[in-house]
Protein backbone atom coordinates (compact mmCIF):
# COMPACT_ATOMS: atom_id res chain seq x y z
CA UNK A 1 0.00 0.00 0.00
CA UNK A 2 1.36 3.27 -0.91
CA UNK A 3 2.20 5.79 2.21
CA UNK A 4 0.86 9.04 2.44
CA UNK A 5 2.97 12.64 3.19
CA UNK A 6 1.29 15.50 3.80
CA UNK A 7 3.62 18.39 3.07
CA UNK A 8 4.13 21.99 4.40
CA UNK A 9 2.69 21.52 8.23
CA UNK A 10 3.09 24.87 9.42
CA UNK A 11 2.11 23.55 13.82
CA UNK A 12 2.20 21.29 16.33
CA UNK A 13 -1.78 20.75 16.74
CA UNK A 14 -1.82 19.82 12.84
CA UNK A 15 0.81 17.29 13.06
CA UNK A 16 -0.41 16.00 16.11
CA UNK A 17 -3.96 15.03 14.34
CA UNK A 18 -2.20 13.85 11.15
CA UNK A 19 -0.24 11.75 14.15
CA UNK A 20 -3.20 10.18 14.86
CA UNK A 21 -4.37 9.93 11.55
CA UNK A 22 -1.42 7.47 11.08
CA UNK A 23 -0.14 9.65 7.97
CA UNK A 24 2.86 8.18 8.15
CA UNK A 25 4.91 11.96 6.89
CA UNK A 26 5.08 15.23 7.37
CA UNK A 27 7.01 17.76 5.60
CA UNK A 28 8.19 20.81 7.42
CA UNK A 29 9.33 23.19 4.85
CA UNK A 30 12.29 25.18 5.24
CA UNK A 31 12.81 26.04 1.55
CA UNK A 32 15.46 28.25 1.60
CA UNK A 33 16.23 28.60 5.07
CA UNK A 34 16.08 27.38 8.33
CA UNK A 35 14.52 29.57 10.75
CA UNK A 36 13.98 29.18 14.52
CA UNK A 37 10.48 28.64 14.65
CA UNK A 38 10.71 25.90 11.83
CA UNK A 39 13.69 24.02 13.87
CA UNK A 40 11.59 24.05 16.95
CA UNK A 41 8.78 23.00 15.39
CA UNK A 42 10.82 19.97 13.75
CA UNK A 43 12.10 19.22 17.69
CA UNK A 44 9.16 18.89 18.85
CA UNK A 45 7.71 16.99 16.03
CA UNK A 46 10.64 14.31 16.41
CA UNK A 47 10.09 13.78 20.22
CA UNK A 48 6.05 13.80 20.46
CA UNK A 49 5.35 11.83 17.47
CA UNK A 50 4.61 8.87 18.01
CA UNK A 51 3.41 7.37 14.58
CA UNK A 52 4.07 10.04 11.75
CA UNK A 53 7.73 10.84 10.35
CA UNK A 54 8.85 14.07 10.54
CA UNK A 55 10.76 15.62 6.57
CA UNK A 56 12.80 18.57 6.24
CA UNK A 57 11.72 19.80 2.86
CA UNK A 58 14.92 21.93 1.55
CA UNK A 59 16.38 23.21 -1.31
CA UNK A 60 19.43 24.21 0.96
CA UNK A 61 22.23 22.20 -0.81
CA UNK A 62 25.75 24.08 0.78
CA UNK A 63 26.63 22.30 3.33
CA UNK A 64 27.52 25.28 5.69
CA UNK A 65 23.94 25.91 6.07
CA UNK A 66 23.02 22.30 6.35
CA UNK A 67 25.27 21.94 9.65
CA UNK A 68 22.20 23.38 11.52
CA UNK A 69 20.41 20.27 10.90
CA UNK A 70 23.10 17.82 12.24
CA UNK A 71 22.60 18.46 15.82
CA UNK A 72 18.80 16.99 15.30
CA UNK A 73 19.25 13.54 14.19
CA UNK A 74 16.45 14.19 11.59
CA UNK A 75 15.33 10.96 10.20
CA UNK A 76 14.25 12.45 6.85
CA UNK A 77 15.53 15.01 4.19
CA UNK A 78 13.94 16.10 1.24
CA UNK A 79 16.34 18.16 -1.12
CA UNK A 80 14.72 20.36 -3.88
CA UNK A 81 17.46 21.14 -6.11
CA UNK A 82 19.39 19.87 -9.01
CA UNK A 83 22.28 17.80 -7.27
CA UNK A 84 24.96 16.08 -8.12
CA UNK A 85 27.26 13.31 -6.72
CA UNK A 86 29.83 15.09 -4.77
CA UNK A 87 27.05 17.19 -3.10
CA UNK A 88 25.09 13.99 -2.29
CA UNK A 89 28.29 12.47 -0.88
CA UNK A 90 28.93 15.84 1.47
CA UNK A 91 25.75 15.62 2.57
CA UNK A 92 25.51 11.81 3.58
CA UNK A 93 28.96 12.18 5.35
CA UNK A 94 27.22 14.92 7.50
CA UNK A 95 23.88 12.96 7.84
CA UNK A 96 24.76 9.75 7.77
CA UNK A 97 21.69 8.41 9.68
CA UNK A 98 19.11 10.56 7.69
CA UNK A 99 17.06 8.87 4.58
CA UNK A 100 17.19 11.11 1.36
CA UNK A 101 14.71 12.10 -0.76
CA UNK A 102 15.65 13.52 -4.12
CA UNK A 103 13.27 15.79 -5.85
CA UNK A 104 12.71 15.17 -9.72
CA UNK A 105 11.04 18.01 -11.30
CA UNK A 106 8.69 16.91 -14.27
CA UNK A 107 6.93 19.33 -16.65
CA UNK A 108 5.60 19.08 -20.11
CA UNK A 109 8.98 20.03 -21.87
CA UNK A 110 11.27 17.67 -19.60
CA UNK A 111 13.30 15.35 -21.35
CA UNK A 112 12.66 11.29 -20.56
CA UNK A 113 16.10 10.73 -21.41
CA UNK A 114 17.94 13.40 -19.17
CA UNK A 115 16.06 12.46 -16.53
CA UNK A 116 16.93 8.54 -16.40
CA UNK A 117 19.83 9.44 -16.73
CA UNK A 118 20.17 11.93 -13.83
CA UNK A 119 18.03 9.43 -11.71
CA UNK A 120 20.65 6.67 -12.67
CA UNK A 121 23.39 8.83 -11.74
CA UNK A 122 22.36 9.43 -8.18
CA UNK A 123 20.37 6.52 -7.16
CA UNK A 124 22.98 4.65 -4.99
CA UNK A 125 23.30 7.77 -3.20
CA UNK A 126 19.43 8.56 -2.44
CA UNK A 127 16.65 6.47 -0.56
CA UNK A 128 13.70 7.52 -2.56
CA UNK A 129 13.27 9.99 -5.15
CA UNK A 130 10.03 12.43 -5.48
CA UNK A 131 8.75 13.13 -8.66
CA UNK A 132 6.68 16.55 -8.61
CA UNK A 133 6.11 19.90 -10.45
CA UNK A 134 8.85 22.97 -11.00
CA UNK A 135 8.02 25.30 -8.38
CA UNK A 136 8.16 27.86 -11.29
CA UNK A 137 4.19 28.24 -13.00
CA UNK A 138 3.06 25.28 -11.33
CA UNK A 139 -0.43 25.98 -12.21
CA UNK A 140 -3.50 24.14 -11.00
CA UNK A 141 -2.45 21.41 -13.28
CA UNK A 142 -1.14 17.77 -11.97
CA UNK A 143 2.13 16.36 -13.28
CA UNK A 144 2.45 15.04 -16.39
CA UNK A 145 0.91 12.10 -15.81
CA UNK A 146 2.00 10.58 -19.57
CA UNK A 147 5.76 11.66 -19.48
CA UNK A 148 5.63 10.00 -15.67
CA UNK A 149 4.27 7.06 -16.91
CA UNK A 150 6.85 6.60 -19.85
CA UNK A 151 9.85 7.20 -17.51
CA UNK A 152 8.36 4.48 -14.58
CA UNK A 153 8.08 1.98 -17.53
CA UNK A 154 11.39 2.93 -19.60
CA UNK A 155 13.70 -0.21 -19.48
CA UNK A 156 16.28 2.35 -18.12
CA UNK A 157 14.62 3.17 -15.03
CA UNK A 158 16.13 1.40 -12.12
CA UNK A 159 14.26 -1.63 -10.84
CA UNK A 160 13.24 -1.04 -7.24
CA UNK A 161 13.14 2.50 -6.78
CA UNK A 162 11.24 3.70 -4.39
CA UNK A 163 9.46 6.67 -5.36
CA UNK A 164 6.98 9.19 -4.02
CA UNK A 165 4.48 11.14 -6.67
CA UNK A 166 3.49 14.79 -6.02
CA UNK A 167 2.66 17.80 -7.89
CA UNK A 168 -0.89 19.06 -7.77
CA UNK A 169 -2.44 16.36 -6.61
CA UNK A 170 -6.18 15.92 -5.14
CA UNK A 171 -8.48 13.79 -3.99
CA UNK A 172 -10.14 14.09 -7.88
CA UNK A 173 -7.29 13.41 -9.24
CA UNK A 174 -5.05 10.65 -7.13
CA UNK A 175 -5.97 7.57 -8.10
CA UNK A 176 -4.82 7.41 -11.44
CA UNK A 177 -1.44 8.20 -9.87
CA UNK A 178 -1.99 5.71 -7.07
CA UNK A 179 -2.23 3.06 -9.70
CA UNK A 180 1.12 3.71 -11.10
CA UNK A 181 1.89 1.69 -7.58
CA UNK A 182 4.45 4.54 -5.96
CA UNK A 183 6.02 3.90 -2.64
CA UNK A 184 4.05 7.36 -1.43
CA UNK A 185 1.82 10.01 -2.51
CA UNK A 186 3.01 13.68 -1.75
CA UNK A 187 0.45 16.45 -1.38
CA UNK A 188 0.12 19.68 0.11
CA UNK A 189 -2.55 22.24 -1.51
CA UNK A 190 -4.84 19.71 -2.28
CA UNK A 191 -5.76 19.08 1.28
CA UNK A 192 -5.49 22.77 2.31
CA UNK A 193 -8.26 25.38 3.17
CA UNK A 194 -5.76 27.92 2.76
CA UNK A 195 -1.48 28.06 2.71
CA UNK A 196 -0.51 25.82 5.64
CA UNK A 197 -3.90 25.18 6.55
CA UNK A 198 -4.90 21.77 6.18
CA UNK A 199 -8.37 20.72 5.80
CA UNK A 200 -9.05 17.25 7.84
CA UNK A 201 -11.66 16.36 6.21
CA UNK A 202 -10.51 16.06 2.74
CA UNK A 203 -7.31 14.04 4.36
CA UNK A 204 -9.56 11.87 5.81
CA UNK A 205 -11.26 11.42 2.53
CA UNK A 206 -7.85 10.73 0.92
CA UNK A 207 -7.23 8.07 3.26
CA UNK A 208 -10.51 6.22 2.59
CA UNK A 209 -9.58 6.84 -0.97
CA UNK A 210 -6.19 4.77 -0.89
CA UNK A 211 -7.54 1.70 1.24
CA UNK A 212 -10.13 1.54 -1.71
CA UNK A 213 -7.67 1.37 -4.44
CA UNK A 214 -5.19 -0.93 -2.47
CA UNK A 215 -8.43 -3.38 -1.59
CA UNK A 216 -9.04 -3.16 -5.17
CA UNK A 217 -5.41 -3.63 -6.42
CA UNK A 218 -5.13 -7.06 -3.81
Amino acid sequence: MSVLKICNVIDLHTAKVLDKLNVEFIGIHMINEFKTYKLKLLQRCISELKYTIPVVVTSVKKIDYLRDLSTFNIPYLQLHAYINRDELKEIKNLLPDSSIICVVNISPTSDTNEILSYINNIKNLIDFILFDKPYVNRGKDPINYKLLYEILNNDNFPKHTRYFIGGGLTINNVIKYLELHPYGIDIQTGVEKSDGVKDFNKIKTLLKIMDRVETINL
